[in-house]
């Protein structure tokens, strides 16, 4: 494969980022207005478009978890901790969320 066909994919690459980065910015915008359901929404595709991204994780992780939301939560920190395990504030973050709900690891 080359030439129009790897253009092809380019594109697709670069729609894929503008919708994180839309959907990232819209997140937050939601979370500063106080809106966490719509906020969750939004970052939750803002992950979906970027699951590398570490801060939409982090973002999502806290809000599900001021939702009640304790399971996804852990699991958004979780792959939060994966990308970067050196991040001291979200292992600790993570840390916490685990003894709040009884699962010391």
């Amino acid at each position: 494969m080359g030439g129009w066909d790897s253009l092809g994919q380019y594109k697709i690459s670069l729609d894929s980022v503008a919708a994180w980065r839309d959907f990232h910015r819209e997140g937050l915008a939601a979370m500063e207005q106080g809106d966490g359901y719509r906020a969750c929404e939004l970052l939750d595709k803002a992950v979906a478009a970027s699951p590398t991204d570490v801060d939409a994780q982090r973002q999502l992780a806290e809000l599900l978890w001021r939702e009640g939301r304790h399971d996804a939560a852990i699991e958004h920190i979780e792959e939060a901790v994966k990308l970067e395990p050196q991040d001291a504030p979200t292992v600790v973050r993570a840390g916490e969320m685990y003894l709040a709900v009884g699962q010391a690891n």
